[in-house]
This record gives C-alpha cells, structure tokens and sequence, in this order.
C-alpha cells in the first residue's frame, strides 16, 4: 500500500510537470498597438473636431445669455421708459431658463466627449482583442496577458507577442 502511494505521488508528479512544460503563455502590450494605429490618429481628429463643436455651440450659448443680460439690464435701467414687473418677471425667468440651460450643457459637455470617445476606439479596440484571439489560438497559447492590466508579467515565462498582434492589424 505504502509503495502503491509513492509510485502514485510520483506519476502526479510527473504528470503535473509534463502538463506545465506544455502551457504557452504570452504577453502583450495593448495600449502601444491601439496607439500605433493608422485609424487611431483620424479618430483623436474626429473627437477633437467634436470637443470642438462642443466648445462652439457653448460659446454661443453663452454669448446669447450675455446678449440678453445686458438688455434687460438697460432696460431695467431705463428710467424714461421703465418695464412693467410683469415684463420683468418674464424676461429674469427666461434668463434663468437660459442660464440652466448652458450650465446644463457645460456640465454633460464632458460626458458627451467621453462617449464619443468610446464609440470611436471601441472598434480599435476590438481589432486588436480579435488579432491577440487569433494569433492565441494559431499559435496555441493558454493566456495572453495584456501588460498594462497586470501588476506583474515574467517576461522571461512568457513570449511578448506585441510585434506580431502589430503585423496583424497593419502596422509595420
């Protein structure tokens, strides 16, 4: 019984490390092959052209809110031809309505960007996910890790497959 349970500990052993020597692990740095992308650059264009577009329609916004201030506020000035408090009333109401609708836009401005942001580099990011799937199961790896997602990678355990998920998605 005694040697049935040490040649049984010694072929888990061996079992154990064969399976182990067998495992291929690999690495890769997405956030450099996502950068290096040809469409990455015409997307930064695109979504700054939008933060741009942003940016103007606030602007005027804001230019139509201090258009309207400054006449009320020569109106309300205008002792010749004083404005009725009801005449007041409306105008100070709309002006708040105007002002609650640019800080409105000023305040979801920037969840509006990032939006805009992820619905241009989703699709970078799903080309490389799809070319570090492919090269994985091509080339038989168990896991690719992806370096910026892990506090630690052995690069001398693993292979770093950066270059080649490049050369899939295009990039010399």
């Amino acid at each position: 019984m005694k040697k049935l349970l040490i040649v049984l500990g010694v072929l888990f052993t061996f079992a154990a490390s064969t399976m182990a020597q067998n495992l291929k692990f690999a690495h890769v740095n997405a956030q450099a092959v996502i950068m290096q992308l040809p469409a990455r650059a015409d997307a930064e264009k695109q979504l700054q052209a939008f933060a741009k577009q942003l940016e103007d329609e606030l602007g005027i916004m804001s230019q139509e809110f201090e258009n309207k201030y400054k006449e009320y506020m020569a109106k309300v000035q205008d002792k010749e031809n004083p404005m009725s408090d009801l005449k007041r009333q409306t105008v100070e109401k709309e002006l708040q309505e105007l002002q609650a609708r640019v800080e409105g836009f000023r305040n979801s401005a920037p969840t509006e960007i990032q939006k805009k942001e992820q619905e241009l580099l989703n699709p970078l990011v799903k080309q490389v996910q799809d070319a570090i799937q492919e090269l994985g199961a091509e080339e038989g790896y168990i896991y690719i890790f992806d370096v910026n997602t892990f506090l630690y990678v052995n690069e001398t355990q693993s292979v770093d497959v950066t270059n080649k998920i490049k050369t899939k998605v295009g990039i010399d």
